[in-house]
Formats: structure tokens, sequence, C-alpha cells
């Protein structure tokens, strides 16, 4: 990856950590994922401390979500959200929502 990613990249990224947030909890197993992809991605500094920023504390994915415009991040955030959500055993409601409102976007 070059040192550089989009705007749309970027808050794919930001969604899939909001994600991990969705049920009110950021389980071990969420968290573990999340840091493999960081290290796998080799993200700028600058992104990789929003990242970090956004573990902390949680941020709202409807309002991240409208800024992934590009068809092949919001592919990739369903991909990773299945992992995400099914890392600690439970789909949660809510995290059952995210990734219906993630597909449904796909489909228009």
């Amino acid at each position: 990856m070059s040192n550089e990613i989009s705007e749309s990249e970027l808050y794919m990224w930001r969604c899939l950590v909001a994600l991990a947030h969705a049920d009110g909890k950021l389980a071990m197993e969420e968290m573990n994922v999340l840091k493999l992809q960081f290290r796998t991605h080799k993200f700028p500094p600058a992104v990789l401390n929003q990242l970090n920023n956004d573990l902390a504390v949680a941020q709202d994915f409807e309002k991240l979500f409208e800024k992934v415009t590009a068809r092949k991040d919001r592919e990739e955030l369903l991909n990773l959200a299945h992992t995400l959500f099914w890392s600690d055993g439970d789909f949660h409601e809510a995290e059952e929502r995210y990734f219906e409102q993630i597909k449904a976007s796909l489909r228009s």
C-alpha cells in the first residue's frame, strides 16, 4: 500500500473501528482483528493516529459511513465487518443492523 490513502478509504477504516464499538463493548478479539489490520496495511502515522483515537473514543458510524463513497471501499468494509463481528463469537443486534446497512448500500 502506498503511503497515502483516499478519503473514502480512510473513512472505510474509521467505520470499521466504529463498528467494533457497535455493541457497546470493545472485545479483545475485535481489538486483535483491528490491530492486525493496522500492522498489515502500514498506514501513514497521521492515519494510524486517527484510527487509534477512534479506538479510544467511539465514533458515529452513520456520519462516517456517508463519506465512504467508493464502491470498492464499501465492499471491503462489508468483508472486514463480517470478520470483525464474528471474531468475538457474538453477532449483536446493532452489528447486524450496520451489516445490513452496508449490504444495502451495495445494492443501489
